[in-house]
Order: C-alpha cells, then sequence, then structure tokens
C-alpha cells in the first residue's frame, strides 16, 4: 500500500471518529444529517479503496496451468538457464525455412515460453497466415522469466533490472547458440509481453529492426498519482474496476519509486520518444479491451508520430487480444 492509501485511510478513520463524535455533540437536525452523509462518504471511500486493493491481489493470482497443443511442422528446443539470472527459452524453426531472420517473442501473463508453438493460439493463427501468403517463417525464440515480470531498467538493482538483463545477457547468449544470426532482429509480443515490447521499444536503439505490441495492458497513469487523481483518470478511462485495480497492483509491485515509473512506463517515456535507431513498431488494441488500451495506446501513437517515429497502429473491435493476424504476418517480415 503506498503512503496515499494509507494516508486516505488514516484520514477517513479520524473523520469517521470525528463526525461521530460531532453528530452526537449537533443538537440541529440540519447539523446532524450532514454529519452522517460525510461518514457515509467516508466508509464509501475506505470500502472502495479496500475493494480495489483486494481486486489488485488478482494480478499476481497463478491460473490453471495451459498445455500447448504444438504445430506439425515446428521443431522446438526448449532449455532453462540460472546465469546470469533465472530465465528460460524456446527455439523454433519451421522446417524447409530459410529465414535468416530472428523474431523474440515474450509471452503474457501467467504464460511461460512454450505458450508460442500452439496450433490454437495467435501464435498459431500467425504461421497459418505465412503459409497462405506463401512466406517462409522466421526462427522464434520465446523468452521467459517467470509467469509474471516486467522489464525495468534500475541501475540500483543487482543485475541492473531484467531490460539491461535481457539487451546486454540474455539475448547475445542466444544468438551465440544461433550462430550468430545475419537476418533481422525483431520483437513481438502480447498482452504482459506487448506491455514488454514496447519498454524495449521505447528504449533500445539500434538494436531491434521491428517490434510488435499486442493488446499491451497500457494505463495512463500510476498509484503516484495518488487515490484522488487515479480516481479522476479511471472515470476518464475506458478501463473496468477490476482491471484499474489490478493495474494499480502493478504499478505498486514494479514501479515502487516515482523515478521507476518515469524511467519504465511505456507512456511516460513516449513523451520524449527519439525515433534514431529505434525499431519500426506495430501497436494493436481492441475497441472493447477492459484494460483500456484503446485509449492510452492512442495517446502513445500520437506521441511517437509527434516526435517523427515509425508505428503502424492497427486499432480493432474486438476485445482483449483481438488481433490482425495478416496485418501481423506481414509487419512481421
Amino acid at each position: 500500500m503506498d503512503i496515499n492509501s494509507l494516508g486516505a485511510i488514516v484520514g477517513c478513520t479520524i473523520g469517521i471518529a470525528g463526525t461521530y463524535c460531532g453528530i452526537k455533540a449537533a443538537k440541529h437536525p440540519k447539523q446532524k444529517a450532514l454529519a452522517i452523509k460525510l461518514a457515509i462518504i467516508c466508509w464509501l471511500a475506505i470500502l472502495l479503496l479496500l475493494a480495489l486493493l483486494t481486486t489488485s491481489l488478482a494480478w499476481f493470482s497463478t491460473a490453471q496451468a495451459y498445455i500447448p497443443e504444438t504445430i506439425d511442422d515446428i521443431d522446438m528446443h526448449c532449455a532453462k538457464e540460472s546465469e546470469p539470472i533465472p530465465w528460460a527459452y524456446c527455439i523454433n524453426k519451421q522446417r524447409g525455412s530459410n529465414n535468416t531472420d530472428v523474431l523474440y517473442y515474450l509471452h503474457a501473463r501467467n504464460g511461460n515460453e512454450t505458450w508460442w508453438n500452439d496450433r490454437h493460439y495467435h501464435t498459431g493463427k500467425l504461421y497459418q497466415q505465412w503459409r497462405d501468403a506463401g512466406l517462409l517463417a522466421p526462427t522464434v525464440v520465446s523468452i521467459s522469466f517467470g509467469e509474471q515480470w516486467v522489464l525495468t531498467e534500475n541501475p540500483d538493482e543487482k543485475n541492473g533490472g531484467l531490460y539491461t538483463q535481457l539487451i546486454e545477457q540474455i539475448i547475445p547468449t542466444l544468438e551465440k547458440k544461433l550462430a550468430y544470426p545475419k537476418g533481422k532482429r525483431m520483437l513481438a509480443g502480447i498482452s504482459m509481453g506487448g506491455f514488454n515490447t514496447l519498454v524495449v521499444a521505447m528504449k533500445s536503439k539500434h538494436f531491434f529492426h521491428k517490434a510488435a505490441a499486442l493488446c499491451a495492458p497500457l494505463y495512463n497513469g500510476s498509484h503516484h498519482d495518488g487515490l484522488l487523481l487515479s480516481t479522476q483518470k479511471f472515470f476518464k478511462s475506458d478501463t473496468s474496476l477490476k482491471r484499474a485495480a489490478m493495474l494499480w497492483g502493478f504499478s505498486q509491485r514494479y514501479y515502487p519509486q516515482l523515478k521507476d515509473w518515469q524511467n519504465n512506463d511505456p507512456l511516460a517515456l513516449s513523451a520524449s520518444f527519439d525515433p534514431r535507431g529505434a525499431p519500426e513498431i506495430y501497436l494493436s488494441c481492441g475497441q472493447n479491451d477492459d484494460w483500456g488500451c484503446m485509449q492510452s495506446s492512442q495517446i502513445l501513437v500520437d506521441s511517437i508520430k509527434k516526435n517523427s517515429g515509425n508505428i503502424q497502429w492497427v486499432p480493432r473491435p474486438g476485445g482483449h487480444c483481438d488481433i490482425d493476424h495478416r496485418s501481423l504476418a506481414l509487419f512481421l517480415q
């Protein structure tokens, strides 16, 4: 719980105690009615805050294990590593493909490195689009640091944060295993992975050629805004109460200090986006996505275009992770 939330609870508790005393001391009926209304408002505020904090724990809950049904013509090799930090990967190669490009894939919340190779998932539909268009698939390397993680850069951390490890240690290690491929280096991610893809797209220079962020749960703010401003932003957004609470908890966990949010949140970074050496970006979001990504994605798109960045914006009519597989397949070539 941040200091603003704690302050709100303490303040309302003191206010209720004071209001109770005021009710007992009040002699005029209007004074008593006003005191009762204030007490009700304070109690409702506390209940709402407790509901938000409880719901935010859903972000960190563990889903039932899902086992993908693999694609017939994909050879997959997976392994787990312990250095420089624990991580895992799968290398997926389409039989008969001589495409020298490498696509790094970041999975969704509660997922893992095996989720790429799945005939029924969005990724299976992507392979089908490549086949239908007569295109050869790139080598795909899916990376995981666990079920829930965010790429942050923090010089105060022992390893500099997951973003630093990904760029400086993990991808060079993987490309050594791939015998230093000569093609394009690309990045794609879905949901939580889409958010992480945007972090990389905003930060990395002369590293990735393309970055595709799918249904990234973007939100125009953080818990550092405080309870009042956060409430105002929520009512102006298209984010559901459940998702807003989860994003509040997300912000508390991964951006404990204001500087953490300013230095790592994609929306915060997009305001000063420098297109020199940045990857070409593909961004997609559903109109009815209850994570509220449509509104925030549009803000990010406008910021990148204002700074002369190269972005392909693909709004969709559906809900969370409504994806145009054809345009995505063509982009990742």
